[in-house]
């Protein structure tokens, strides 16, 4: 609160706060500032001297990611006549293709 004739005096609370407020201030401007810096740095290392610091990330990146989205298929035969576990036959032969994010095949009976 400010206080006296003319508002010119403020209380220690409000001296308090405006302390904090500006300290929160340069330290998110200082961040800031760090972030831009380090950005320029790692511009200059691969454009100007041709230095990439992150290459084998990027590759190792990229190469999971190809392996992600590669899919293998493995083939289940399903013969005719084989008795299940439920007992019944299976009356015709089929060829069921089984992805490998596929726990099991369903099959009908």
């Amino acid at each position: 609160m400010y206080y006296g004739d003319h508002c010119e005096f403020t209380t220690r609370k409000i001296i308090i706060i405006q302390f904090v407020a500006k300290s929160f201030a340069y330290v998110g401007i200082l961040a800031m500032v760090s972030v831009a810096i380090f950005i320029l740095v790692m511009d200059i290392l691969k454009y100007g001297f041709g230095i990439d610091p992150v290459h084998e990330e990027r590759e190792k990146l990229r190469h999971e990611k190809r392996m992600k989205q590669r899919r293998v298929w493995t083939y289940r035969y399903i013969y005719v006549n084989q008795p299940t576990k439920f007992g019944r036959p299976i009356k015709i032969m089929k060829k069921q293709n089984i992805s490998s994010h596929m726990k099991r095949a369903t099959v009908p009976l």
